[in-house]
């Protein structure tokens, strides 16, 4: 499960804004049985599916495969290295989570690509749930702070007022 919380800036990527937002993952107990098999298998049409699902995401395609954008940027992408495969532009420190909770269906882009958190996903490894955070942060990376920040807002629970 990916959890916002407040974070310590990153000297490499400079001072944070005031709602920027950063991530962390949970792991979530394994589930057995049928169900737990068919949470593993990802189409690249589901992929695609719930990159779009993301508010005003975009499909367009960049050296012949299809990729996803948000605000002109792209945060994730399909086909690459090939059709089991998609990617999704994570820091490096989500991308070490993402690794570490799934290594079989996360790994590093080879090169420096990968160094700056360009994540691969085998999609018929992956968990949907997973797979469906790991576009979430790549979204969340790439969206313009106002849009984000909205839909931040609007997915968090909603407080009671006082009496």
């Amino acid at each position: 499960m990916l959890r916002r919380i407040p974070s310590e800036p990153d000297p490499a990527r400079g001072p944070l804004e005031e709602d920027e937002c950063r991530w962390i993952l949970e792991q979530e107990p394994e589930r057995s049985g049928t169900l737990a098999e068919e949470e593993r298998i990802v189409t690249p049409n589901e992929f695609r599916k719930m990159a779009l699902d993301l508010p005003e995401a975009v499909e367009s395609s960049h050296m012949g495969h299809p990729d996803f954008r948000v605000g002109g940027k792209i945060f994730a992408t399909l086909g690459v290295p090939d059709p089991d495969w998609g990617m999704v532009k994570l820091t490096p420190d989500e991308q070490e989570l993402f690794v570490q909770i799934e290594s079989e269906g996360f790994q590093p882009v080879k090169g420096g690509w990968g160094r700056q958190g360009a994540t691969n996903v085998r999609l018929r490894s992956a968990k949907k749930s997973t797979v469906r955070e790991a576009l979430l942060a790549a979204w969340c990376l790439r969206a313009p702070k106002s849009l984000a920040q909205q839909f931040d807002k609007a997915s968090r629970p909603k407080r009671r007022g006082r009496r």
